[in-house]
């Protein structure tokens, strides 16, 4: 029998037929040639694992708003293999968004939720929670410059992971908290901005200079961006380094810690393989858990000051040798 293209195919899967049956029995013998395909039904593991090993190379549209999953959460990696996908409905029952379900599918433009999903809504392809306040997911074949809405209050961990085309962030004034490592592998962001709507800086709980991103007062220095090239002066009102602000700064040359920073925190440079060398003042008291990890420093000394030094600090730092300051 001649190969059928699913265009706009939509199947029903049971306990008692699974999806590899369903197109078999809809005439489908090489699901290979699959761009577009709706399911519906109760999904299992097999399902997934089919569309990965079988559907995955051509597979661009996916609708699932009647599919239904266990625990009505998609399981991490489902579809990291699924790189031509170029959009995605969510199933109106998921409760519970897993960013690293779609961390693979670098075409992926356009996440939408129905207005059946009682937990999730989206705009523009961009996932929301129901009423808007955090931005959860931003497809990461997206282009060019971000403004996030007003009516963001959250943005979610790792909301904007692998977004490569994106280059700049403007984050509004409504914004009261960021979740860890929203901007992981973003490697040609050059800019995040605060939204200056609000004059009165002090309703801002977040601040931006040259496009880089502080709190309110820029005693912490929250995220730089991956891909901003050379070195960097850090500002001498910093008091502490947060958690993973310079992470995977491939372009990051060489940087400036000023005697204000008391505290580097948590993987706060790690993956800056480009980074071949660091001074730390005298005033820095804590190094938190793989702050320097696989840097491309080779030599380190540390003040006296430092009472703390975090696990696996300077781990993967090819020869590096670490010794007291002897100033």
């Amino acid at each position: 029998m001649e190969n059928k293209e699913l265009e706009g195919i939509s199947v029903s899967i049971s306990p008692k037929i699974r999806l590899k049956q369903v197109l078999k029995k809809a005439g489908i013998e090489d699901p290979a040639t699959a761009a577009n395909l709706a399911i519906a039904g109760t999904v299992t593991e097999s399902d997934l694992q089919y569309i990965r090993e079988n559907m995955a190379e051509n597979l661009q549209e996916l609708d699932m708003v009647d599919a239904l999953f266990e625990d009505n959460i998609i399981p991490d990696g489902t579809f990291d293999s699924c790189t031509c996908l170029t959009s995605v409905i969510i199933p109106d029952s998921m409760k519970k968004n897993n960013n690293w379900a779609f961390c693979g599918c670098i075409a992926l433009t356009s996440m939408t939720a129905s207005p059946n999903n009682r937990f999730y809504t989206s705009e523009n392809g961009v996932l929301f929670n129901k009423n808007k306040t955090k931005l959860i997911f931003y497809p990461p074949r997206r282009q060019g410059d971000y403004i996030i809405p007003d009516s963001v209050k959250e943005i979610g961990r790792e909301a904007f992971q692998f977004c490569y085309g994106l280059t700049s962030v403007t984050i509004p004034d409504s914004v009261t908290e960021i979740e860890g490592m929203p901007f992981y592998f973003c490697n040609n962001l050059i800019s995040i901005n605060i939204s200056d709507s609000v004059k009165d800086s002090t309703k801002h709980l977040f601040a931006s200079e040259n496009g880089i991103l502080f709190n309110r007062e820029k005693t912490v220095l929250i995220s730089y961006p991956q891909g901003r090239q050379g070195e960097y002066i850090i500002p001498d009102s910093v008091k502490e380094i947060g958690a993973c602000a310079f992470h995977h700064c491939y372009g990051l040359t060489s940087v400036f810690i000023p005697n204000s920073v008391t505290e580097i925190g948590e993987a706060a440079f790690a993956l800056c393989d480009g980074l071949k060398s660091v001074v730390i003042p005298g005033s820095v008291i804590e190094i938190g858990e793989e702050a320097f990890f696989s840097t491309g420093i080779t030599s380190v000394a540390l003040p006296a000051s430092v009472s703390k030094i975090g696990k696996n600090a300077f781990y993967g730092c090819h020869y590096v040798t670490v010794h007291p300051d002897k100033r």
